[in-house]
């Protein structure tokens, strides 16, 4: 398989692959290895969604920790993620 080239949970077929992990530690390397770059910029674009539709003030920890859950949902990374 292709260095640049993932099975993409979200997608559920082989995908180019991000180039770095897109954030810092464990959960950013999970996606790293379980997410296309297609499926996290799809990502991207529905979490601005959200954030804007819910009125999130990410500087509180309840609105991040909800996001949180949003993108694992959306990434269907739920059996991976604690």
């Amino acid at each position: 398989m292709n260095e640049n080239v993932v099975f993409c949970r979200r997608l559920k077929q082989e995908k180019e692959a991000l180039l770095k992990a897109p954030l810092a530690g464990p959960v950013g390397q999970l996606i790293l290895n379980n997410v296309s770059a297609e499926a996290y910029n799809d990502w991207l674009e529905t979490q601005i969604k959200i954030i804007n539709e819910e009125r999130l003030d990410l500087s509180e920890v309840g609105a991040q920790e909800r996001l949180f859950g949003y993108m694992v949902s959306f990434l269907n990374l739920e059996d991976l993620v604690e």
